[in-house]
C-alpha cells in the first residue's frame, strides 16, 4: 500500500466539501479529502484547537495508528502518547489477574501499527495542524444553525447568519447535532443506568506510593490495564503529560439526575471513592483515586444508529457519532469515527465525474455501516473486546463467562475481537470497491455516455 492518495492528478474533479464539527472524525476526512485534492472547509464552533475544555484520556486502536503513521504522523503520535505494547486483564475486586501479555506475540495483533494511550486534546490538535498544513481551511467560531439541502446546491447557514455552499456537506458534529435534527425525526436518548468517571491522576504521585509504581511506563512503554466486575469495571493507561487515566464504569449511584445533553460534568475523588467502595474495588485503585487532582463524569447514554447515513439529496453524508453513537468511553468510537474520515478521503480520490458523488456517498455508507454492525456485536457479547470492561451493561449475560474466564479463554476472546475489529484498513476497502465496483461505473459510463447511470443501491435489507 503506497502512503499516499492514489494519484488521479490529470483526471480528478475538484469539488467543495463542507465539513460540520471539528472532532476526530471531521478533522481526519478534513486531512483525508485535502490529501485526495479536495477542497475543503471546516466549520468548528469552537474558539480554538489549542486545549480541549473537559477532555480525558482517549486511546487509539492499532489499525488507526497504522493509517496515521502512513500519512506522516508517527513521529508527532509518538511525541504525545505512550505505545501500550502490553494488556492485562484483572477482576477488580481482587486485582488477581485473568490474562496478560504482550499483544503482538500473545494476542496476535497483525495490523502493523499499535496501541497508543493519550490525551484527546494533544490528538484533536496534531490533527487540527495536519488538516491546515494539508490545505484544508478551518474556521472557528462558526456554529452552524441549519442546512438547506438543495440537491443542486446545499448550504449551511451559520448563527451570524453567513451562508456557505459546497457540493457535499459533511455532518460530523456529533451525537447532540444539526446533522442528527435533520436526518431524525425523533432522537431518542436513553439512559443506561451507568455513568463513566474519568479520573486524572499525576504519575510523580503513584511513583511514591508502594504497589502503584507497578502501573507506570516502563522504558517508554505503556500497558493497557483492564479491572473487570459484575456491575463495575475500569480501564488505566498513562499518557505523554506525565498523567494516570483511569475511565471507570459504575452504575449512576445518586447520579441518576446527571444532564443527558451536558458531555461532561464535574464531580470529586470522594464522591468516586464512595461509588467504588460500595462496588468492592480493590484497594489499588482507591488509592490511585484519592490522588486524582480532576474526576469528570459522563453519562452512558443509548442513541440510535442512523439508518440512513446519506441525505435523500445525495449531497450531505453523516459520519462519525453523529452517524453512529458508540458506548461512551468505547475504544471503537474513536478508531470508527477516524475510519469514517479515512475512507471518505480515499473514495474522494478517484472522483472523475459529478455524477460518481451519489455512489461514493452510498458506498462509504453501506461499507461503514457493515463496520459498526460488527463491532457492536463484539461490544454485545465479547468480554474481552476492549470495548469496555467486562462485566458493563452486560452484567447478566457475561457474569458466568467473567467468574470464569481464565487466561487461555481471555486469550481466545481478545484475538477474536482483534480479528474482526483491530485488522481493518479503511483506505484498502475503498481501494478495493473502486476496483470491484467504481472502475464498473466508470467503464460502462465512458462506453455509454449519457445512457447508462450505476448506483449502489441504498438497501438496509441485506445488513
Amino acid at each position: 500500500m503506497s502512503d499516499t492518495a492514489p494519484s488521479q492528478a490529470a483526471e480528478l474533479l475538484v469539488i467543495d466539501f463542507v465539513i460540520i464539527g471539528g472532532g476526530i472524525s471531521g478533522l481526519t476526512a478534513a486531512i483525508g479529502l485535502a490529501r485526495a485534492g479536495q477542497r475543503v472547509t471546516l466549520l468548528e464552533q469552537a474558539d480554538d484547537f489549542q486545549e480541549t475544555n473537559l477532555a480525558g484520556g482517549c486511546r487509539l486502536a492499532p489499525n488507526m495508528t497504522r493509517l496515521y503513521f502512513r500519512w506522516g504522523l508517527e513521529q508527532q503520535l509518538r511525541d504525545i502518547a505512550y505505545m501500550q505494547q502490553y494488556v492485562c486483564f484483572m477482576r477488580s475486586e481482587t486485582g488477581e489477574s485473568a490474562a496478560q501479555g504482550e499483544w503482538v506475540h500473545d494476542f496476535k495483533v497483525e495490523s502493523g501499527g499499535v496501541f497508543l494511550g493519550m490525551h484527546y486534546a494533544d490528538f484533536r490538535r496534531l490533527l487540527y495542524e495536519t488538516a491546515v498544513k494539508s490545505g484544508a481551511t478551518i474556521r472557528t467560531n462558526a456554529k452552524v444553525a441549519s442546512a438547506d439541502l438543495d440537491a443542486e446546491s446545499p448550504s449551511v447557514t451559520l448563527e451570524c447568519g453567513e451562508k456557505i455552499a459546497a457540493d457535499v456537506i459533511v455532518g460530523a458534529d456529533g451525537t447532540h447535532s444539526v446533522s442528527r435534527s435533520l436526518m431524525l425525526e425523533h432522537d431518542e436518548m436513553r439512559p443506561t443506568g451507568m455513568v463513566l468517571h474519568n479520573a486524572i491522576i499525576p504519575m510523580d504521585k503513584m511513583a511514591s506510593e508502594p504497589g502503584l509504581a507497578e502501573f507506570l511506563p516502563k522504558d517508554g512503554l505503556g500497558t493497557a490495564w483492564s479491572w473487570a466486575g459484575h456491575t463495575c469495571g475500569v480501564i488505566g493507561f498513562p499518557t505523554k503529560r506525565e498523567e494516570f487515566h483511569l475511565h471507570i464504569y459504575a452504575p449512576e449511584s445518586g447520579r441518576e439526575n446527571l444532564p443527558t445533553k451536558s458531555p461532561v460534568n464535574m464531580s470529586t475523588s470522594e464522591e468516586l471513592i464512595a461509588i467504588m467502595r460500595k462496588e468492592g474495588c480493590e484497594s489499588r485503585l482507591t488509592k490511585m483515586v484519592e490522588m486524582a487532582t480532576r474526576v469528570m463524569v459522563l453519562p452512558v447514554i443509548d442513541k440510535p444508529e442512523l439508518d440512513d447515513w446519506v441525505h435523500d439529496c445525495e449531497r450531505y453524508v453523516v459520519i462519525g457519532e453523529a452517524a453512529h453513537p458508540l458506548t461512551t468511553g468505547s475504544l471503537y468510537a474513536l478508531s470508527i469515527a477516524a475510519g469514517d474520515g479515512m475512507m471518505l478521503g480515499r473514495l474522494f480520490s478517484y472522483l472523475h465525474r459529478p455524477e460518481q458523488i451519489g455512489s461514493f456517498l452510498a458506498a462509504f455508507a453501506e461499507n461503514r455501516h457493515r463496520r459498526v454492525q460488527a463491532i457492536k456485536r463484539a461490544q454485545s457479547t465479547n468480554p474481552a473486546s476492549m470495548s469496555m470492561p467486562p462485566g458493563v451493561l452486560q452484567a447478566k449475560t457475561l457474569k458466568g463467562v467473567v467468574e470464569s474466564m481464565g487466561d487461555a479463554e481471555a486469550a481466545w476472546y481478545t484475538e477474536e475481537a482483534i480479528r474482526d475489529i483491530f485488522s481493518v484498513d479503511p483506505e484498502e476497502e475503498a481501494d478495493d470497491w473502486w476496483v470491484q465496483w467504481g472502475l464498473v461505473e466508470e467503464r460502462a459510463a465512458r462506453i455509454l455516455p449519457g445512457t447508462f447511470e450505476f448506483k449502489i443501491l441504498k438497501t438496509h435489507s441485506s445488513r
